[in-house]
């Protein structure tokens, strides 16, 4: 409140100065005994108004001194208002610098941010300040209220103190005063940041504009008021600077700004961000999660086109941000097979996580997709429905996806298995400590079966490959060298029986599942995706590419700015670049259509010619080095299980490049496909570059040679050289009928294979070691090859494997999935409790030597065993597997609906918001989980 002494007319607010209780007494004393000034300027009298100036001046609180870096006045408190006339008005209180006490001010700020409201308040500063005013503190009790017009300066009124004591009219500069930054200065520099620019890049842009005076007012004459020259200690400044040019409030808490934009009756409501979020739910109470669906118009229409009745892409991510917030991304592919986000679910850590990502289950995602799902509404009666969605190997992504579309067929990354299965492989070998010859020997062999188990289309030939593996390798536990790394193998494909050769997990990452999947969706099989690289390569992109621009000095956005950023600036960015590919695309089809090249008007690459590249022919000239290449391909186990095609006509294989290490899960692999009538190709560089048959190639026909040589095959057709390769082409180019890159039709379907030659089998331990140690050159590889062919056993019965094939895929996905989520859950339940039961029991032994205090961390830890133990009791009585957890999840979120797009409930406006959570750090852990 403003305070008055003796004059009623006088009102003076003193509240605001920062004054001890010395100088309180004496400002009192001036002012009841009317020692203080006080003086009322008539705004049309030029005298009175020539005195005002005057007065000022002397002062030193006319404008311009007002701006000078040594200013002895500090402005502590103004306010502003307009006359009915139109005129603007604003009264200034000044405080003399020699009697400002900082450690009254700290005071005083402490209690101002006890009471502010809630939305305002801040983390406390609990150190004594320092001072650093640039005069000392002598206690004096100047200070000066004006009331003036805003635009003309024409002053109103002075009054005040205006005497200073002895000390402060001696005193002199102790510090170098503060020099504010130019106004043009950070101008230019926001701009730069707007458009990416690092910190570095704008002081090199700030020192180049002042060697060439290019800024405002530089160069002008009389003492200069400001700087120029960009100092690290602006940085902070420059973001506030941005944060607000962008709509966002630096000063509040960052829940508080969300939920302002989204709320319709609030000042700061920003229509913008309310169209782009169809789910919001503020965290008001401690066991509340903060959550938001993000999903634009344009991703709204993307999902439609190409995810409805397709195949979608989730997984999630964190560290986006500076709270523990994990950010889950709904992906689908367009025509270009190109990555397009379509839904971002953000949602907080659980209170007390210490591991951000493991703070989720599938409860809040099943919420979170449903809320998405019910937010695209219907089109021509029917809602939103994907035929195929591929994940991690994670079940609570999988369990919330069934929990939404029960018919969705669930694909597992290729990568993320095979990510599993290389960290076993290597716990194990590491484990053995065999020697290095048989550990690497073991090692091989495993990698081999686990690409043939990939590529395996049906279940019994997978189980066969696994038993004829663990045949060989207990062939060698005799020999005491090997007794280590056999026993190593062995464990680990017990692991892989155990965890993931269930028929319903094993339809999820084999080739059959993909086979499944594209007769679903009535694609090639190459057009389902194997992995789910390109929703992994967007979130490496959006966390290197999109956000670094606006990060300051590296550190994360507040989960406001990120929010902000996104809808306004990220995603309209990510569309407008794809609009602009697509227009380039039309375009150029539209541009060279007219020359009558079919490989110009589809956008064909273009090599350095400027000519369309011929597509690469398939001869089979004399080629001693492929034909040794090749062998030496098989015997290293880089190709896999060949598989018929669209026909039996058609063998298609994956052949590990030459350099690849075959126990990374992210080796290269290329596609080969040999046709019986001579159009094959191979996607390796050597034969896309000048064609003719390379070594891949090779090693496939030696298998596709020996079925038919056995009979269990047609004769194939293998061209001599180019013309008879142009003839082949040309008599293929003249059939009707669309045709893929390999020269079958399109539509294809993989069936299986004829028997296939078996993997060695180690009865005879010389057989396996020879052929472990033969060379390139080696001669005796083919008799080898041979004896290996006839160790394999007896061939499968056939009318048992297509009865199998058929009972897999007559099984309800609904049924299949869910049993497939089943294998998982307990798979990892017992491979958790197993790595913790030693130190359960550990701590049981433990408990009755003392007694313990009730420490936080003890309740928590027995709290958890309670919930543990009533959990896991009820799980062992379950008779179902899949657990309704839809009942009554979406209660509490505020729904944004998009047809239309409704007003923003604001019943909970009034309760204290909370952070999304108490704890921020967050750091990223490898995995090295099998499971």
């Amino acid at each position: 409140m403003f305070q008055t002494y003796a004059d009623v007319e006088l009102q003076v607010k003193l509240t605001d100065l920062s004054l001890n209780e010395e100088q309180k007494k004496g400002v009192e004393n001036t002012y009841n005994t009317k020692a203080h000034f006080f003086k009322e300027f008539n705004k049309n009298n030029a005298a009175e108004q020539a005195e005002a100036v005057e007065l000022l001046q002397t002062l030193g609180l006319d404008r311009q001194s007002r701006e000078l870096p040594e200013r002895r006045w500090r402005a502590v408190w103004s306010t502003k208002w307009s006359l009915i006339s139109g005129e603007s008005r604003r009264r200034i209180l000044f405080q003399c610098l020699c009697g400002y006490d900082h450690l009254v001010r700290q005071s005083t700020e402490r209690d101002r941010a006890a009471k502010a409201p809630e939305s305002k308040k801040q983390p406390s500063r609990s150190h004594e300040w320092h001072r650093k005013s640039a005069y000392a503190f002598t206690g004096c009790l100047a200070h000066v209220d004006i009331t003036e017009n805003k635009e003309t300066g024409v002053v109103d009124r002075v009054v005040g103190i205006i005497e200073h004591n002895a000390e402060c009219i001696a005193a002199e500069l102790v510090h170098r005063p503060a020099v504010a930054l130019h106004e043009h200065v950070y101008e230019i520099a926001i701009e730069q940041l707007r458009a990416g620019a690092s910190i570095s890049a704008i002081a090199s842009k700030n020192a180049e504009l002042q060697e060439k005076m290019a800024y405002r007012g530089m160069g002008e004459p009389g003492p200069q008021k400001y700087r120029y020259h960009f100092l690290p200690s602006d940085h902070s400044t420059l973001y506030r600077k941005l944060s607000r040019s962008n709509g966002i409030d630096p000063s509040r808490l960052p829940q508080y700004n969300v939920h302002e934009w989204l709320d319709p009756e609030s000042e700061n409501y920003n229509e913008k961000i309310r169209n782009g979020v169809f789910h919001y739910v503020p965290r008001s109470d401690d066991d509340d999660r903060f959550e938001i669906g993000i999903a634009t118009v344009e991703m709204d229409e993307a999902a439609w086109k190409y995810g409805h009745s397709s195949q979608i892409i989730l997984d999630g991510t964190f560290g986006v941000c500076s709270e523990r917030l994990l950010l889950f991304i709904v992906m689908v592919i367009d025509e270009a097979w190109k990555g397009v986000p379509v839904s971002f679910l953000l949602f907080s850590a659980a209170t007390g996580t210490k591991a951000t990502h493991a703070s989720y289950n599938r409860a809040i995602l099943q919420k979170l997709i449903r809320a998405w799902k019910t937010h695209l509404g219907e089109r021509s009666g029917k809602g939103f429905r994907p035929l195929v969605a591929i994940t991690d190997t994670d079940t609570k992504e999988r369990s919330a996806l069934l929990d939404v579309w029960p018919s969705l067929w669930l694909l597992l990354c290729k990568f993320h298995v095979r990510q599993c299965w290389t960290n076993n492989r290597k716990a194990v070998l590491r484990e053995s400590k065999g020697s290095p010859f048989w550990n690497d020997l073991v090692r091989d062999r495993l990698c081999q079966l686990e690409e043939n188990l990939l590529s395996s289309v049906l279940h019994a030939d997978a189980m066969k490959l696994i038993e004829q593996q663990r045949v060989d390798l207990q062939a060698i536990t005799s020999e005491a060298d090997a007794k280590k790394a056999s026993a190593a193998g062995l464990k680990h494909i017990s692991y892989l029986t155990q965890h993931w050769m269930p028929i319903p997990l094993w339809s999820g990452w084999s080739q059959f599942g993909r086979s499944h999947a594209s007769r679903l969706l009535g694609v090639e099989l190459e057009g389902v995706l194997p992995t789910t690289n390109h929703l992994e390569s967007f979130n490496a992109v959006l966390k290197r590419v999109h956000l670094p621009r606006w990060l300051r000095s590296g550190h994360r956005l507040r989960f406001d700015s990120f929010i902000h950023i996104l809808v306004t600036q990220i995603l309209p960015d990510i569309y407008s670049t794809r609009r602009a590919r697509q227009n380039y695309d039309k375009w150029l089809k539209e541009r060279f259509s007219h020359l009558g090249n079919a490989a110009l008007a589809t956008n064909q690459p273009e090599v350095q010619s400027g000519q369309t590249k011929p597509t690469p022919l398939c001869y089979w000239p004399e080629d001693a080095k492929g034909e040794v290449e090749g062998k030496a391909l098989i015997r290293t186990g880089r190709l896999s299980q060949p598989l018929y095609g669209a026909s039996p006509d058609i063998f298609l294989s994956t052949c590990a490049s030459s350099s690849a290490v075959l126990s990374d899960p992210a080796h290269s692999r290329y596609a080969v496909c040999l046709h019986r009538m001579g159009p094959s190709s191979c996607t390796c560089i050597r034969f896309q570059d000048r064609g003719g048959a390379c070594k891949h190639m090779r090693a496939l026909r030696i298998i596709v040679d020996d079925w038919v040589s056995t009979g269990s095959v047609a004769p194939m057709y293998y061209p001599l050289d180019m013309q008879d390769a142009l003839k082949v082409n040309a008599y293929f180019e003249s059939l009707s009928g669309p045709r893929n890159s390999q020269g079958h039709p399109v539509g294809g379907v993989l069936v299986e294979p004829p028997s296939v030659p078996a993997p060695p089998s180690a009865t005879a331990l010389g057989v396996l070691v020879a052929l472990a140690s033969v060379t390139e050159e080696d001669e005796t590889y083919d008799k080898i090859q041979e004896e290996i062919v006839h160790a394999s056993g007896s061939e499968s019965d056939s009318e048992d494997d297509e009865q199998l094939k058929s009972n897999a895929l007559n099984l309800k996905p609904s049924n299949l999935q869910a049993d497939a989520l089943q294998f998982q859950v307990q798979s990892r339940t017992e491979h958790a409790a197993r790595s913790i039961m030693p130190e359960l029991h550990g701590i049981n032994n433990m408990l009755g030597e003392a007694a313990l205090a009730p420490t936080a961390g003890l309740l928590e830890f027995l709290e958890t065993i309670n919930q543990l133990s009533e959990r896991l009791s009820k799980a062992l009585t379950l008779q179902q597997t899949v657990i309704n957890a839809t009942s009554d999840l979406s209660s509490q979120a505020v729904a944004v609906p998009s047809k239309p797009r409704t007003v923003l409930d604001n019943a909970g406006a009034s309760k204290r918001l909370r952070a999304p959570s108490p704890e921020r750090r967050q750091v990223r852990k490898q995995s090295h989980a099998p499971l």
